[in-house]
């Protein structure tokens, strides 16, 4: 696809961590200011993140005008600042019965998102190492995800409603290995934020289908959404925007898919993306 377009997109999704966030979880100033330019022209701006609605910052939730965002990997779909449900794929109830039967047998850390939430069993993070996760995700955590005393028979409670379930890996191959056997279930999404994360949802339920179904709702062609990504998460949303801009810090595999490769997330990166597809400026980089 050529990145010259006659109009601007319509639909802008943007991934946090790595994309629309600084390191310091902050939004520099040159992205502030193209996405305020972009609503005013009525563009929409929507954020696809991996995390739950109660992992989502302040400062985003708090961004006036941003509408919608797409969570746990296009698992439920909301209004941003009243976290209102307006669509939701959670993981069959006879495969998520299989896959919860079947994890409480191994090793490892996992978390189950279902009603906008993320829980986690309460000794979880007695040994955070083990499970890959390093001093400055510690605390995010403690704070974003809900502890329970038994978080299987938390999960079998609810198991017609689960949109997502997270392993925590220490181990690259055992992380491997788990993906390889998830990958022989047909009616699931497998995917990788991060190093340590191994991600499961629906099969319809990636952040590219979240934008297939926002784009319905809102009445926008596919061909005029854009977004952008860094993480192997992001790949649906990629594939199937009408514009993949891939993040200067984003995986190799992330930036082979893109149309258009913009700067890294410390330096405005997103925000030269949407000047360049949204605003239909004459960008140079």
């Amino acid at each position: 696809m050529t990145t010259e377009r006659e109009r601007p997109v319509r639909i802008v999704a943007l991934d946090l961590d790595g994309t629309l966030l600084k390191a310091d979880q902050t939004i520099g100033e040159r992205t502030q200011k193209a996405l305020i330019d972009a609503m005013k022209s009525g563009v929409n701006i929507v954020i696809a993140t991996g995390r739950p609605y109660v992992a989502l910052p302040d400062a985003i939730k708090n961004i006036e005008g941003v509408e919608y965002a797409i969570t746990a990997n296009g698992g439920r779909i909301v209004k941003l600042h009243s976290g209102e449900c307006i669509h939701s794929t959670p993981i069959k109830e006879e495969t998520a019965r299989k896959l919860l039967s079947w994890f409480r047998t191994l090793p490892y850390m996992i978390e189950v998102h279902t009603g906008g939430g993320a829980y986690i069993d309460c000794h979880s993070l007695d040994d955070p190492g083990r499970h890959g996760i390093k001093d400055g995700s510690i605390e995010y955590l403690r704070r974003s995800r809900k502890e329970v005393p038994d978080l299987y028979e938390f999960a079998f409670e609810r198991v017609s409603e689960i949109e997502n379930i997270n392993f925590h890996f220490g181990d690259q191959e055992a992380k491997k290995k788990m993906w390889e056997e998830l990958d022989k279930f047909d009616d699931l999404y497998v995917t990788s934020s991060f190093d340590r994360l191994l991600e499961i949802s629906n099969v319809n339920a990636s952040k590219g289908k979240a934008i297939y179904a926002l784009a319905d709702i809102l009445g926008v062609d596919y061909s005029d959404t854009m977004a952008c990504g860094d993480g192997l998460n992001d790949l649906a949303m990629l594939e199937a925007a009408g514009v993949a801009v891939a993040m200067g810090n984003g995986k190799p595999e992330v930036k082979e898919a893109a149309d258009f490769i913009t700067l890294d997330n410390e330096k405005d990166g997103v925000g030269i993306a949407i000047e360049k597809f949204a605003l239909m400026k004459e960008i140079d980089i």
